[in-house]
């Protein structure tokens, strides 16, 4: 499994969103919204599931076919995710 880090670097996060600086993990730990719309995720790295912080995620236009049930762990998550039609 990658990392949360490793997927952020290998990702189009990096590229498409002109990220200059990767977050520390004390940084991401922090966050409390994340928007991975539009970036054709196929999986969610387990990490994801550490950032008891988020409160809102938004999956929108990827192409997972499923969320992991770990999602439950978020208590104060909502989560947007749209479909391509």
């Amino acid at each position: 499994m990658i990392s949360l880090m490793q997927w952020l670097k290998e990702s189009n996060i990096v590229n498409g969103r002109n990220l200059r600086v990767l977050p520390s993990k004390k940084d991401l730990i922090k966050l409390t919204e994340l928007d991975l719309s539009q970036y054709k995720i196929t999986e969610l790295p387990k990490e994801i599931f550490n950032l008891t912080n988020l409160t809102t995620l938004d999956l929108s236009w990827n192409q997972l076919t499923e969320i992991p049930k770990e999602i439950d762990n978020l208590t104060n998550l909502s989560i947007r995710f749209k479909k391509f039609v």
